[in-house]
């Protein structure tokens, strides 16, 4: 039989075991709720992680797609430039080809007048001996540099035609110009020259001891000086002092270009 001492530690024992036991379960519900709320927060944690890896895949996708389509944008202008640079290519060979042809053109051209300033210089050589050194010189210049590629070929025809035009003009006009006279004997004179167009070309010292006319025959000019007529002589002379001013206007007589075995016709 139970004694009542032992009775009622027998109650205090088990009315602390039931305390300690709904604590034990109440601390166990609250560890369980507080698992069950961080899974809760897990849970939202991983589903707003997995919203943002979406989010991103979109993103990258559209990125991605938007960079290929710029890719293949790039790609047709770059073969578009490509066939540009190519037609681009195509005329620059072109132009090249014209180029060089032009140029050739402009050489033969160049040489071409070249010659044609060698063959006027060989024809002045024959011409009437009015100053034709200087004539002949500056022609023999022209084609050296036209030859070399010296002058353009604008400078050459200027060059050219101003030779031209100063032997046109050397058929016009009367001109009187001092100048030495090398005689048919073989001595230096100082004295004046008288032209009168191409066709008269005489000369005559101060004095008038001197006087000298030049006849054409064939291809040849000649110089007479020795055992003139008196009246040749001073005819001359006359016609040198009027040009000068020197003696009052008149209408001198001149020999005429005749040929050196002919007879002087006054």
């Amino acid at each position: 039989m139970i004694r009542p001492l032992s009775l009622a530690i027998l109650v205090i024992f088990l009315g602390r075991v039931s305390l300690w036991s709904q604590e034990s379960l109440s601390q166990v519900q609250r560890e369980i709720d507080r698992v069950e709320k961080e899974i809760d927060r897990e849970k939202d944690l991983h589903k707003q992680e997995k919203e943002r890896y979406s989010q991103f895949e979109n993103s990258k996708k559209e990125k991605l797609n938007a960079l290929q389509e710029q890719r293949a944008q790039e790609e047709k202008r770059a073969a578009a430039l490509r066939g540009t640079l190519n037609g681009f290519k195509g005329q620059k060979n072109s132009y090249k080809s014209q180029t060089a042809n032009l140029e050739k053109k402009q050489k033969d051209f160049a040489l071409a007048i070249a010659q044609a300033a060698k063959n006027l210089a060989d024809t002045l050589a024959l011409d009437f001996p009015y100053r034709k050194e200087s004539r002949i010189e500056e022609l023999q210049a022209v084609s050296r540099q036209l030859e070399s590629g010296g002058i353009s070929i604008q400078e050459g025809l200027n060059r050219l035609f101003g030779v031209l035009e100063q032997s046109l003009q050397m058929g016009y006009g009367t001109e009187i110009y001092a100048g030495t006279y090398k005689s048919t004997a073989g001595e230096n004179l100082q004295g004046s020259y008288l032209k009168v167009g191409s066709a008269i070309l005489v000369f005559a010292t101060a004095d008038g001891k001197m006087a000298a006319y030049l006849t054409h025959s064939g291809n040849e000019y000649t110089w007479h000086d020795s055992e003139l007529p008196g009246n040749v002589r001073q005819g001359i002379f006359n016609a040198i002092q009027i040009a000068e001013g020197k003696a009052a206007p008149a209408m001198p007589v001149l020999p005429v270009s005749v040929s050196s075995q002919e007879e002087i016709k006054e």
